[in-house]
């Protein structure tokens, strides 16, 4: 598949140092609160966040998918942060205090090693980010130069992208004797990458050179799934907890259920030795069970037909 990619625009040309970034990515594989004329069962979302240091020196920050406009929605999740303090507690695993800076879209939180301000996005006709058809694929900008911002803060933005294309993100594979195994059970790979520039398309390449990558220090990714589904990389480390359907309920919403869902955490970060992540990409294997209605009448129909023929024989 291809890959996604951050970088972001400088206020100024001669600025060398980096700004440094922390990247929060989760991809969703989540029940519906399905009505009886619905088949799907399952969304797909992909929430991103930003911890962006140093932005007082960021004019524009970039993020490309490998999707085309229309194939997907945006929506901020800023919002559902600032008023849900628990939230924040439960992504940065910290005890937090929150405080109102007096200004709008914004809550200030510190604790521990935190000192940062969330910023809400306001995704009404994207008026804070603006969506661009280009390079195969759509860029997502952040126009922070023109953000209501204190230049000495850090900021925190975060995202959900919704749609078909989202799905596009895993790949399904059926076995050899698909048509009795996959009314059970299906196998389905994850092959996440994020600045894997070998799979950059040229014009891609290009243009992230004549501006600025971002020196990211801390990445974390979260597959989030089934319990029931059953994860088939043994030699992936990853930790792996149990979501609390009552405080993640208002950040999923409520067309989806919360009910028995694993949070399988990949987690990197910077060393003397290695002072950035220049890249990351993992390949997941998960086998989850596909014994739906659908199926079933798939299957009856199947031994209707069967019975029928036997009879005229």
């Amino acid at each position: 598949m291809n890959t996604l990619a951050v970088w972001y625009k400088s206020k100024s040309e001669n600025y060398d140092e980096k700004v440094k970034l922390d990247l929060h990515i989760n991809l969703w594989k989540i029940r519906k609160v399905r009505k009886w004329y619905q088949w799907k069962e399952h969304d797909y979302l992909l929430d991103i966040g930003l911890m962006v240091y140093g932005i007082k020196e960021v004019e524009q920050i970039c993020f490309y998918f490998p999707f085309k406009i229309g194939s997907f929605t945006v929506n901020d999740l800023g919002n559902i942060l600032k008023d849900n303090h628990r939230l924040i507690g439960a992504i940065f695993n910290e005890n937090l205090t929150y405080s109102d800076p007096n200004v709008p879209k914004q809550i200030i939180v510190s604790g521990g090693k935190y000192q940062f301000n969330i910023y809400a996005l306001d995704d009404n006709n994207n008026r804070d980010f603006r969506l661009e058809e280009d390079f195969g694929g759509t860029v997502l900008n952040i126009p922070v130069g023109k953000l209501s911002l204190d230049s000495g803060k850090t900021f925190y933005f975060r995202f959900r992208l919704k749609g078909k294309a989202v799905e596009g993100l895993t790949k399904h594979h059926k076995s050899k004797n698909w048509f009795f195994q996959s009314a059970l059970s299906e196998v389905e790979t994850i092959d996440f990458r994020i600045n894997e520039k070998r799979n950059y398309p040229d014009s891609l390449k290009e243009e992230v050179s004549k501006y600025q990558e971002f020196l990211i220090k801390k990445l974390h990714f979260l597959l989030l799934r089934d319990a029931s589904d059953e994860f088939l990389s043994p030699h992936i480390k990853v930790s792996c907890r149990e979501l609390e359907p009552s405080l993640w309920e208002k950040y999923v919403g409520p067309d989806h259920l919360l009910e028995n869902i694993f949070a399988y955490h990949w987690s990197e970060k910077s060393n003397e030795d290695d002072p950035r992540i220049s890249s990351f990409n993992t390949l997941a294997k998960v086998r989850f069970n596909k014994c739906n209605f659908k199926t079933i009448i798939a299957y009856v129909f199947a031994l209707a037909i069967l019975s029928i023929t036997f009879n005229i024989v």
